[in-house]
């Protein structure tokens, strides 16, 4: 009995000394080559104090025995000595063995599909759900309702606007002539084709017959006779006509700064103009107007600047 009392002692003291025996050859390896503490625990980048507790075997205040094992291994391989013996001297890291809960994986689950449905059911029964229920279809039949009319209005206004559209001919206006008689301008639409040939002629009517048209269409007051006979000779002896082939801007103002013609001349229109001058003209589009002045054609192309013609009749 004293014998095997006597051999378990030994056993224990020579499992207990492994460790200190490990972390004496540590000390000793290090101490052989002169290396100091704190050098080998800047070469190795850790704190002085762990290293001091593996040389100590104060093994308690390290993380584990898996970090001790390493730092130890770290030791050897910088010294450069034999890890083999004191890795023999270090005990093995004990791991802790995972517990599966089959009790947990084999429990039955609760489906809440039901409940759930229940409980918005229960929230839509409810009067706070059935109130924003009712305001939620207010506000949807609101927002639907002007729809409708509003495309119907949009619908008129196109149509109100398209109907002036429906307007192909009018009849050519008479001359106009002004609270003091001069006559500013007058427009000849273009006869079609068939009836070129007699446009001279009516252009040559008597200033006695136009007299007469002006007098039974505008009735004028007793008192002024004379306004309507300069109104003759100016349309008789006028200075500028214009001849529309294409829509173009025209502008035409007089010595005094009076506007004679501002407007947008179309495919066919003859205008005739006469009025102090010089008269300043302006031609959006030199290409679509032709010029006579004095009876005399006039070439817009030099005097023309980006198809624009600005020029004067003396």
């Amino acid at each position: 009995m004293n014998d095997l009392g006597l051999e378990g002692d030994v056993t224990d003291v020579a499992v207990q000394s492994a460790p200190m025996q490990a972390a004496a050859l540590l000390r000793e390896a290090r101490e052989v080559q002169g290396l100091h503490i704190a050098a080998l625990a800047v070469a190795l980048k850790v704190p002085v104090k762990k290293l001091e507790a593996l040389e100590a075997g104060r093994f308690d205040q390290l993380p584990d025995m898996v970090f001790v094992r390493s730092l130890a291994l770290s030791v050897c391989r910088a010294l450069k000595v034999d890890p083999a013996p004191i890795m023999a001297s270090l005990p093995e890291p004990q791991f802790n063995q995972f517990k599966i809960n089959e009790a947990g994986l084999n429990t039955s689950f609760k489906d809440s599909t039901g409940a759930s449905r229940q409980g918005v059911l229960a929230q839509l029964s409810s009067p706070l759900g059935l109130g924003v229920l009712v305001l939620i279809v207010a506000i949807v039949v609101i927002l639907a309702w002007p729809v409708a009319p509003l495309f119907e209005d949009t619908s008129l206004v196109s149509k109100e606007a398209a109907e002036p559209m429906l307007v192909t001919e009018q009849p050519a206006p008479s001359p106009q002539v002004s609270a003091n008689g001069v006559e500013e301008a007058v427009v000849l639409t273009q006869p079609p084709s068939g009836i070129q040939a007699e446009a001279p002629v009516a252009a040559e009517v008597p200033a006695a017959s136009a007299s007469k048209a002006v007098n039974a269409a505008f009735p004028l007051p007793v008192s002024t006779p004379v306004n309507v006979a300069s109104a003759e000779v100016m349309s008789s002896a006028s200075v500028l006509e214009l001849s529309g082939h294409g829509e173009s801007w025209v502008e035409v103002t007089d010595s005094a700064g009076q506007s004679k013609l501002r407007k947008l001349m179309q495919s066919g229109e003859v205008i005739r103009l006469a009025g102090q001058l010089p008269l300043s003209v302006v031609v959006g589009r030199a290409d679509m107007v032709s010029v006579v002045v004095r009876g005399k054609p006039l070439d817009l192309t030099p005097l023309a600047r980006e198809n624009v013609a600005r020029f004067e009749v003396k």
